[in-house]
């Protein structure tokens, strides 16, 4: 395997031997697609993003990234967890998909919908309807602004969560800067491309000085979280 260096960095990077585990469990679904793999590690999947093994429930004063927002569903979850946050700004590129999370909001103080995505840098693209719960860029499709969490005027994160659609990469180049000053926690989505799975701790390394954790809350191939701490 080419890339089998890189595999055994992470697996070597990872802090305990329960995220080794579950890259294990990954690692073997994604070659047999046999999901008693994936089964012995998935966890309850409303523990995801929020898992508290690593996130700090209750903590005050949290300021929340949502990138990729869908419809709020995350932030509310946020909500929950740390009632006594101080701000959460959600990034939705979708027209409708922010519409309804601005809806779900309504009530909460100090929630910002941002209707825009996150990447590298400040752009525009096609999201493409892909039919599931979120979309993803594409060569048509609805058009969108894509923006760099570096070049926004909002208070430097706590937390920034991102499940982009194959985009973490770029989002995680686009917030560097804070990453670097300010060391937020990191929730990211490792699955949507199949190679994130060693680039984007890869990527976190360079920037920040991480405690990482992975967690799978599937029997299948989807939802695959690094956690920095």
């Amino acid at each position: 395997d080419v890339h089998r260096r890189e595999y055994e960095w992470l697996r070597e990077a990872l802090a305990e031997d329960e995220s080794r585990g579950g890259f294990d469990a990954v690692a073997r679904f994604r070659k047999t697609l046999e999901p008693l793999y994936t089964a012995s590690v998935c966890r309850d999947i409303s523990l995801q993003w929020f898992d508290p093994e690593f996130f700090p429930t209750g903590k005050a004063g949290m300021v929340f990234v949502d990138g990729g927002a869908y419809d709020g569903d995350t932030a509310e979850a946020f909500i929950k967890a740390c009632p006594e946050y101080r701000a959460a700004h959600l990034f939705e590129p979708s027209g409708e998909l922010a519409a309804k999370a601005r809806e779900r909001m309504k009530g909460h103080r100090d929630i910002f919908v941002h209707q825009s995505g996150l990447d590298g840098m400040r752009s525009s693209a096609f999201l493409e309807n892909t039919g599931t719960p979120s979309g993803r860029k594409g060569v048509s499709g609805e058009h969108v602004l894509l923006e760099k969490l570096d070049d926004l005027d909002i208070e430097p994160p706590t937390m920034i969560k991102l499940d982009v659609e194959g985009c973490e990469a770029g989002a995680l180049l686009g917030a560097e800067r804070t990453i670097r000053e300010h060391r937020p926690f990191l929730a990211i989505a490792v699955y949507h491309k199949p190679e994130d799975l060693r680039l984007v701790p890869r990527l976190v390394s360079r920037m920040q000085d991480y405690r990482f954790y992975l967690r799978h809350y599937t029997q299948f191939y989807h939802e695959t979280v690094l956690y920095c701490v």
